[in-house]
């Protein structure tokens, strides 16, 4: 996690909206206060998304009970966002049909991977996982589904679905909040290190491009 001061973060803003002549004006009141561009607002939001490149996306997929693998399919989207590739791979090919909380806990352990949860809803678990760049396996849908938070601001919380990975979905974030909760609370995520923030060009005119880039045994509750 990268902490910037309120003065180094002014300075970077203020070089970058020179450098560029297209993020508009980054001033500063009589007060202090630095008023930056919605350009750059946007790219400083973004850092807070977890962006899992498309082609280690993955559908969810049927087990060999006949039940879909979602629970292992947001698990293995989120080793993946880590960069652990062919870890992602050996779990997906050995794993599959529907999970419980204890039941994957018993297969993390077993397994050697340090992991993160919480069972009682608590959203400052969910803040932490998405701070840190790590995203979460959450439970929707009464407790039928798990999908992936990988963005969760004070208005959306940003979805990744292994029915349907081409696309994150924005959802409300109080009925998501309200939805994970009723369905029982549970968000768990390996405690593996995080991806570093994407490298960001931003052009005159106010157009920025990222460059996509790829870059845990004790069970922890936060």
């Amino acid at each position: 996690m990268i902490y910037v001061n309120r003065m180094a973060l002014a300075a970077m803003l203020a070089v970058a909206t020179v450098a560029t002549g297209g993020l508009g004006t980054a001033s500063t009141t009589g007060a202090g206060i630095v008023r930056v561009s919605q350009e750059v607002r946007r790219i400083i939001g973004s850092l807070r998304l977890i962006d899992i490149p498309h082609r280690w996306r993955k559908q969810n997929w049927i087990g060999d009970r006949g039940q879909g693998s979602c629970v292992h399919a947001a698990l293995v989207h989120l080793w993946h966002w880590q960069g652990r590739h062919e870890w992602a791979e050996w779990w997906a090919a050995r794993h599959g049909n529907g999970e419980t909380a204890e039941g994957l806990a018993a297969k993390l352990e077993t397994a050697g991977v340090q992991f993160a949860e919480t069972r009682s809803g608590d959203e400052a678990f969910l803040d932490w996982a998405i701070r840190t760049r790590r995203g979460a396996a959450v439970v929707v849908q009464s407790g039928s589904h798990m999908v992936n938070l990988v963005g969760l601001d004070h208005r959306h919380a940003h979805i990744l679905d292994s029915n349907a990975p081409e696309r994150v979905k924005a959802w409300p974030r109080d009925k998501f909040l309200r939805d994970w909760k009723q369905s029982g609370g549970w968000a768990v995520t390996p405690v593996g290190p995080p991806a570093a923030p994407d490298p960001w060009e931003v052009r005159a005119g106010g157009r920025e491009e990222a460059s996509t880039t790829d870059t845990p045994r004790r069970r922890d509750r936060l």
